[in-house]
C-alpha cells in the first residue's frame, strides 16, 4: 500500500502507528541509524520479518563520528554554526542518542538473539567493529 500520509498519523510516530498500517509482512532495510531502528523493529513487531542493516551500529565502537560528537559540549560542536539552527541541535542530539543506544549492548543482544532472517552488511574497508556471532543471511 505504500507509506501512510504523515498528516493522518497525528504526529504520533510509534512503530505500530506506521508499520501496523501495512497488510502482510515488512522487510526493513536501514543504514546506520536506520539499521539501529530496524533492529528494534525486528524485535518489537511481528509484522517485520526480515532486516538488512547496512552498518547499523550494534555496539559503542561502531559509532564513528557520533562518538566524537557525543564527547564534546554542544557549544564546541555548534561554534561554527548558528546556535538556533534546528538541524545543528538535531544532529548533536541524534549523535548522543546513537551512542547511548549502542553503548547499552541492547542492539547487539537483539540482533544475535532474534531468530528472524537478518543480514548485517559491512564495507570491506570500513572500521565497523560489530561482527555478531549469528549473522543470518537472507534466503529467497
Amino acid at each position: 500500500k505504500g507509506l501512510p500520509d504523515r498528516r493522518h498519523l497525528g504526529g504520533n510516530f510509534t512503530p505500530e502507528s506506521v508499520v501496523g498500517r501495512w497488510d502482510g509482512t515488512v522487510w526493513v532495510v536501514g543504514h546506520s541509524l536506520g539499521g539501529m531502528i530496524g533492529t528494534i523493529l525486528l524485535d518489537e513487531l511481528r509484522s517485520v520479518e526480515r532486516l538488512v542493516s547496512l552498518e547499523g551500529n550494534l555496539v559503542e565502537a561502531d559509532c564513528g563520528e557520533s562518538l566524537n560528537v557525543s564527547r564534546i559540549a554542544f557549544d564546541e560542536f555548534s561554534s561554527t554554526y548558528d546556535r538556533t539552527n534546528a538541524s545543528v541541535i538535531a544532529s548533536y542530539k541524534t549523535s548522543q542518542s546513537i551512542v547511548e543506544w549502542s553503548r547499552s549492548s541492547r542492539l547487539l543482544g537483539i540482533f544475535e538473539a532474534c531468530s528472524k532472517p537478518k543480514l548485517l552488511v559491512v564495507g570491506g574497508k570500513s572500521r565497523f567493529v560489530s561482527r555478531p556471532s549469528q549473522n543470518q543471511y537472507l534466503l529467497p
